[in-house]
This record gives C-alpha cells, sequence and structure tokens, in this order.
C-alpha cells in the first residue's frame, strides 16, 4: 500500500476509470484508513439524468497481523465500520470473459463477509451491520469529515431528502 500511496496511483485510476465511462461518485477515507472509492456508469448510456445503472465499489485492504480489513464509511453520520478477513492472496480467475483477480482461496473470503449461509438468499441486507465481520471502527470528527467524506454533485442531487 505504501508504494501505491506514494506513486500517487489512486489518482491514475480515477483517472482510467473515468475515461472508460464510469464516474466517481463518492470518495471515503483515508488512504491509510477506511479508503473507498464507488463508480457509477448509467444503464442508459452516459446521461446524468439516467440513474439506474451499475455501481462498481472499490475497497482498499490493510494488513494486521493475522488478518486483513477494509473499511466502510456512513456518509451521514461518518461512522466508520471495519470488516476484517482472514488473509488471502489475489489468484486470476475469468468472469463473464474478463480475467479479473479474486480472494484466493475464496470461501473464507465469502464466509467472513455474508457468513457460512452466504448461498441462500437474504431478503434484508444492510450494508453495515448485517456481515458477520462488521465490528464499530470509531468515527470520522467533524474536523475530518470535508477531507474523508466526498460525493459527486451529481450523485449528491440525487439522494432522497429527509
Amino acid at each position: 500500500m505504501d508504494d501505491f500511496i506514494a506513486t500517487g496511483a489512486h489518482l491514475v485510476l480515477v483517472d482510467v476509470f473515468e475515461a472508460t465511462g464510469l464516474r466517481l461518485m463518492h470518495r471515503f477515507g483515508r488512504l491509510n484508513d477506511s479508503f473507498e472509492l464507488s463508480f457509477f456508469v448509467p444503464t442508459g448510456g452516459h446521461s446524468n439524468e439516467d440513474l439506474d445503472g451499475v455501481k462498481l465499489d472499490i475497497f482498499f485492504f490493510y494488513k494486521e497481523q493475522d488478518h486483513y480489513w477494509n473499511g466502510g464509511t456512513e456518509a451521514s453520520t461518518g461512522e466508520k465500520i471495519k470488516y476484517s478477513f482472514p488473509p488471502f492472496s489475489l489468484c486470476a480467475t475469468e468472469f463473464f470473459g474478463v480475467v479479473v483477480r479474486v480472494p484466493c482461496p475464496p470461501l473464507p473470503y465469502i464466509e467472513a463477509n455474508y457468513g457460512t449461509e452466504w448461498q441462500h438468499p437474504v431478503k434484508e441486507w444492510d450494508w453495515r451491520w448485517s456481515p458477520p465481520n462488521a465490528r464499530p471502527n470509531g468515527k470520522w470528527s467533524a474536523e475530518e469529515a470535508p477531507h474523508v467524506v466526498w460525493i459527486a454533485p451529481f450523485w449528491r442531487d440525487a439522494l432522497p431528502r429527509d
């Protein structure tokens, strides 16, 4: 991760994804804590008016002594959530004709995130607390919030209002 941060590769990643039509919809966290990028492309093309589309989340993982983890941020409150995983490597697999890298072995990763009954449909899923590996991880302060919670105007304007 240090090499990734030092080279600014995360900025290149955003540029490359946006050049292919995916738009950065939000960025949460810091490179060394709970960093997440989410991209969006409307299914009807590249119109901002059509907010039905495909969302791609990229979570950055951090290595501890005996596990890996990634973080989530609840944008409205600044609450941080830590999702822990057993150590894994990355293996190549083909997904709809595209070679991608996935956690290897996959089953411990899937069970950490979705539980041992992962193959059974779940009718209600809360991205924050439904994963069995979710734990509270503090909260971004009001001073940190402008630097760690960014939502693109096209997406922010489409969010429901309370």
